[in-house]
């Protein structure tokens, strides 16, 4: 009888501790405080309003470089190599990113390109090369707006 008495409160004790154990495992569950500790996932809207348009391309006056400068087919190839590179370097970074941190990114490298070619007195290849980095970043921010219709009602 004594075995029965002290397995029983074993087994009841081991409940009682256990129960304890899953029950802060799980936090506040058992509260009777709806949603206390718990917060609801944030849903952002995929669609920007100030998404790239064509019209943010700047437009630029002449400048003395234009003149001055006279394109040779090496220098070309390796701008285009590197356009390429930032290219498929900027396929990746997008990849590693949420839909709202690649629209910031993409925004950022634009105007960032747009300030250079707009404040700075830099070569035409220069130019020609963030002409083409705002062209990536155009495009890219275009198919995230195309791919965030997706999954739109």
């Amino acid at each position: 009888m004594k075995r029965i008495v002290f397995s029983s409160v074993l087994i009841a004790g081991l409940i009682a501790v256990l129960g304890q154990i899953n029950a802060a495992h799980y936090g506040d569950l058992f509260t009777s405080r709806p949603n206390s500790g718990q917060q609801q996932p944030m849903v952002y809207s995929a669609k920007f309003k100030e998404c790239i348009a064509e019209e943010d391309f700047p437009v630029k006056a002449v400048t003395k470089f234009v003149n001055a400068f006279k394109e040779s087919g090496r220098d070309m190839e390796k701008v285009e190599a590197s356009i390429k590179k930032y290219g498929s370097s900027l396929d990746s970074t997008l990849k590693n990113l949420s839909y709202i941190d690649a629209h910031d990114f993409l925004h950022k490298q634009f105007q960032h390109s747009k300030d250079l070619i707009l404040n700075h007195e830099i070569s035409e290849i220069q130019e020609h090369y963030h002409r083409e980095i705002m062209r990536l970043c155009y495009e890219n921010d275009r198919l995230l707006n195309l791919d965030s219709d997706i999954g739109a009602p």
